[in-house]
C-alpha cells in the first residue's frame, strides 16, 4: 500500500549492493525527490522497471551513496512476472544500452526565476553473459533526487507498479501518489494541463488531438491503475467530459480525483477495534507495514495517513502482528 514508512537495509557494501542477501521482493521501496517525479523523461516500460528496481536498492537515509548496484535478473523477472530467458535477450539486445542514453529534465528554481537541468540518470548499465546479474551505475548528478531524502519526496513499493504494462501508467501513478502524500493521505484533486502531460512524458508531436491523448495515454494509464487498485493502494477517477475545463471546443486541462483504496468498512472496523479488517488484502498490508518497522510504534507515528493517527488503530495493528493472526 502507499503508507509512507522507513526501514533499514543493512547492505554492508561500499561499492556494489545486491539482492543476494535475500530481501523480500514485496519490501522493495522506491524513494524519489518530487522534482524527479515531475521531470521530463521518456523511459520505456522495461527501462522504467530496471530503474525502479535499482532505486529500490538504495538506502535513502544512509550517508554513503554507492553509485553501483547489482540486480539478480531471476528475482527481477519474478517481481515483474517475466520470462527470464526472454529477459536476458532483451537486456543484451538494447535495453541497457538505450537506457544509458536517456536524459531527464528537471526544473530548478533560482533567484532569477529558474532553469532546466538535463542529465543522464544512469551512467553505466552492464550485463555479463552467464552471470545472472546486471549492474546499474547511477550518474553522480542523480544523487539529490534518489539519496538522503528528507523532504519533498515520494515513496512507494515496487510491487505497486509491478503489473503495469505501460510506462505511462507508472508516471501517472507517481504523480497521484505524490499529490496524495502532499495532502496527507486525504482525498485530493490533481489538475494537469495537457501541455504539462506532454512535456513530462516527452511526447513531442505525438497525440496532438485531445481525443487521442486521452485514449492512448490518459485513459490507458488510469484504466491500468484501476485494474490494479489493490496493489496500487489508490483510486483515481478522471472527471467526466462535462466537468472538464474547456476554452471554446478545446480541452486544455484535466482533473484527477485521487483517494486511498481503504474501504470505509475496513477503517471503521479498525477504529472501533471490532475484529479484523474484512478485506484480507488490507489486513495483510497493515501487518506487513508493522514488520518493516524497527521500532514499531515509534515508526508508525511517522505515517502521514489519518488512519495511523489514531492510537487505538496503531495498537490494534501491532497486536495483530505480534499475535501473527494471518488467517
Amino acid at each position: 500500500m502507499l503508507l509512507v514508512t522507513s526501514f533499514k537495509l543493512n547492505l554492508g557494501y561500499t561499492v556494489c549492493t545486491s539482492l543476494i542477501f535475500g530481501t523480500d521482493l514485496a519490501n522493495l521501496k522506491v524513494n524519489k525527490n518530487n522534482d524527479m517525479i515531475t521531470s521530463r523523461a521518456c523511459f520505456t516500460l522495461m527501462e522504467n522497471r530496471v530503474l525502479l528496481y535499482g532505486i529500490s536498492l538504495i538506502n535513502p537515509k544512509r550517508d554513503a551513496f554507492p553509485l553501483t548496484y547489482q540486480i539478480d535478473v531471476g528475482r527481477f523477472a519474478k517481481m515483474f512476472d517475466l520470462d527470464v530467458n526472454g529477459l536476458y535477450s532483451d537486456l543484451k539486445n538494447g535495453v541497457l544500452y538505450k537506457m544509458r542514453k536517456r536524459t531527464m529534465r528537471v526544473r530548478k528554481q533560482s533567484p532569477t526565476g529558474g532553469f532546466n537541468r538535463d542529465f543522464n540518470l544512469v551512467q553505466y548499465a552492464d550485463y555479463e553473459d552467464g552471470s545472472g546479474y546486471l549492474k546499474i551505475t547511477f550518474d553522480p548528478e542523480s544523487k539529490p533526487f534518489i539519496h538522503n531524502l528528507t523532504k519533498d519526496y515520494t515513496s512507494y513499493y515496487v510491487e505497486c507498479v509491478s503489473k503495469f504494462k505501460s510506462s505511462y501508467s507508472i508516471r501517472f501513478f507517481e504523480w497521484c501518489v505524490m499529490r496524495l502524500k502532499q495532502n496527507k493521505g486525504e482525498r485530493v484533486t490533481l489538475e494537469l494541463t495537457l501541455d504539462e502531460i506532454r512535456e513530462r512524458l516527452d511526447l513531442k508531436d505525438k497525440y496532438p488531438r485531445y481525443c487521442d491523448l486521452k485514449k492512448y495515454v490518459i485513459k490507458k494509464a488510469l484504466d491500468e491503475i484501476e485494474a490494479n487498485k489493490e496493489e496500487c493502494g489508490i483510486l483515481v477517477k478522471l472527471i467526466d467530459n462535462k466537468s472538464e475545463n474547456k476554452k471554446g471546443r478545446s480541452v486544455h486541462n484535466i482533473q484527477l480525483i485521487i483517494s486511498p483504496e481503504f474501504k470505509p468498512e475496513d477503517q471503521l472496523n479498525l477504529r472501533l477495534g471490532e475484529g479484523k479488517p474484512k478485506n484480507n488484502k488490507v489486513k495483510m498490508s497493515l501487518i506487513k507495514q508493522v514488520h518493516l518497522c524497527d521500532t514499531k510504534k515509534a515508526e508508525l507515528d511517522t505515517y502521514n495517513f489519518d488512519l495511523w493517527r489514531d492510537e487505538q488503530v496503531r495498537n490494534y495493528v501491532i497486536s495483530m502482528a505480534v499475535a501473527s493472526e494471518y488467517e
